[in-house]
């Protein structure tokens, strides 16, 4: 009984949130605000899935970088692809073990609508160094904390990703991995939103 309710109020949560909210921080706001109960009651790990469940549609707020490899980001600028948005560390063990997962998805060559990119915290040489020896496809992004925790307010958990529509709109949000499972998993999401479109 208690999951139904909690599932009431995400979807709830998540139609309240897309009629009224204008920006990522509004609906995010929102959503905080709907299930601040969890973050007192329950594990802050429940809290989060429920706000991330209720983030469903939010524009994606602008995000201006540069990547390892000296490309220029803004997500502005992406509308018309699907965009993924993975936050890893090099200390992070389950992000580095989804990295084989991820990167099939580049060298399928089957996703030529899909924008692939990375944040790490380290600093660009720690980067390079680590990337060195663990190849990861994906364009990364270096002293990425600002992004994660002053843009996206993201908490300090990783992994954590981001996938978003063609729209700019957020279809999934999550942290954690999903290992082995990462390459089928992500292929269904990118199936749903194309189905979707």
């Amino acid at each position: 009984m208690k999951i139904k309710f909690t599932y009431s109020l995400i979807l709830l949560s998540f139609l309240f949130a897309k009629s009224f909210a204008q920006t990522y921080q509004e609906h995010l706001d929102n959503c905080i605000k709907n299930f601040s109960h969890l973050e007192q009651s329950d594990s802050f790990e429940a809290f989060i899935s429920a706000r991330d469940s209720c983030m469903i549609g939010a524009p994606l707020p602008r995000i201006k970088s540069k990547t390892l490899s000296g490309k220029q980001i803004n997500t502005d600028n992406l509308k018309g692809k699907i965009v993924i948005l993975n936050f890893w560390s090099t200390t992070c063990g389950p992000c580095i073990e989804e990295m084989p997962g991820l990167n099939k998805l580049i060298e399928s060559g089957e996703h030529k609508d899909v924008v692939f990119l990375s944040f790490a915290p380290e600093k660009p040489e720690k980067l390079i160094a680590f990337l060195k020896k663990n190849i990861f496809r994906f364009e990364v992004i270096a002293e990425s904390i600002p992004i994660a925790g002053d843009i996206l307010k993201l908490p300090g958990m990783l992994p954590y990703t981001i996938i978003v529509d063609t729209k700019g709109k957020i279809t999934h949000m999550w942290f954690g991995g999903f290992g082995n499972e990462t390459y089928p998993t992500f292929i269904e999401f990118l199936a749903q939103i194309r189905n979707s479109s």
